[in-house]
């Protein structure tokens, strides 16, 4: 697993809105992408600046880390701050700055905080939003712009709480351990009744040689494991044990993975 913290700068079109000059005025914008196996470690320089014999509460500024395979934009503006995850997951410990409120646009919808720490992900199956520390607001897509503000129409979360949206379907919370919410940090995959075609698309970012899943049913096998995302052994070896399931390695050197008749 590599980790990196090389920031290229670019554009952030389409995370803007209308609003005062200085909302508008844009400091910072940046555009990253992590490889296969890479974790990318990026600081947003919008740590707060003291006044003439003021102290700084929260010194320090927001980090955000790109799991493998993962593609971030954020922008900076005087009033506010913003980003979007394209793809993957991504963990962000936000700076608190009640002044410059942080808001994640995502497919399925806004995450809104003023300093915390959370993941944000999105592999093309559920869009998950897990919270390590503090509190966070989620309002789903198609919510008029001032449900931001709004208790009713959003989806408040606490520590431990993880919340899934999947397009056409109701939310679904349940509780997880806070320390597992970026497990993936310190090299652990962990997966609590998460359907395996969405583990095995976080399985395959830290993969050279990806896993397969044969057919649509196994895809919908439910999984509840823990594994070390470099022993690709010891994964091969658990997923039978853990689920109904066949592991067969193909000539091309992908694995294969069958439920079980």
């Amino acid at each position: 697993m590599v980790f990196t913290g090389v920031a290229t700068v670019a554009g952030a079109a389409g995370l803007s809105h209308w609003g005062s000059r200085a909302d508008r005025e844009v400091i910072y914008a940046g555009h990253w992408r992590s490889a296969t196996g890479e974790l990318r470690r990026i600081a947003l320089p919008d740590a707060q600046t003291p006044g003439a014999g003021q102290r700084v509460a929260h010194p320090g500024s927001t980090v955000i880390v790109l799991s493998p395979e993962t593609e971030v934009q954020a922008t900076l503006y005087r009033e506010r701050r913003e980003a979007r995850l394209h793809s993957g997951e991504a963990h962000f410990a936000v700076q608190y700055n009640p002044a410059r409120p942080f808001t994640v646009h995502t497919r399925a919808g806004q995450v809104q905080v003023v300093g915390t720490a959370f993941t944000v992900a999105d592999r093309g199956g559920a869009v998950t939003v897990a919270v390590e520390d503090g509190q966070v607001r989620v309002v789903r897509r198609g919510a008029p712009s001032a449900a931001i503000d709004t208790p009713a129409d959003a989806i408040e979360l606490r520590v431990g709480d993880r919340l899934a949206l999947r397009d056409g379907l109701a939310p679904v919370l349940h509780r997880i351990a806070a320390a597992d919410v970026a497990a993936w940090h310190s090299g652990w995959l962990v997966f609590d009744d998460v359907p395996l075609t969405e583990a095995v698309s976080a399985i395959n970012a830290f993969r050279a040689v990806p896993l397969v899943l044969a057919d649509a049913a196994t895809g919908r096998l439910r999984l509840t494991a823990r594994f070390r995302a470099s022993d690709e052994q010891a994964l091969l070896a658990a997923l039978p044990v853990t689920l109904p399931v066949s592991v067969e390695r193909q000539a091309d050197g992908r694995v294969q993975v069958r439920a079980r008749p």
